[in-house]
């Protein structure tokens, strides 16, 4: 198995930017994978296997469509889970 190293950012009002330097915004309220390992690592080395995604909420009015920005960063590693929010409040969690 090879072993390769990457950046990919979320940012503001989100912006995204993927491991290929693919650029683009959304507004979605869902929670979005920004990467994770893949079935076949986690079969080999369940220890290693990791998740990283982002929850994004709505900005201001309830109603206003057209602004999120992420409000947790949700990451777990080995069995623990650690969720960041936009107060850098962390919670951790086995």
């Amino acid at each position: 198995m090879s072993l390769e190293t990457g950046l990919c950012l979320v940012t503001g009002d989100p912006h995204y930017i993927t491991f290929d330097g693919t650029v683009f915004t959304t507004q979605t309220l869902c929670r979005l994978i920004v990467s994770m390992t893949t079935d076949e690592v986690a079969a080999e080395t369940p220890d290693a296997s990791f998740y990283v995604y982002v929850q994004n909420l709505r900005r201001g009015n309830p109603d206003n469509i057209k602004a999120s920005y992420p409000n947790l960063i949700i990451f777990g590693i080995g069995g623990t889970e650690f969720v960041i929010h936009a107060n850098f409040t962390v919670m951790v969690s086995k």
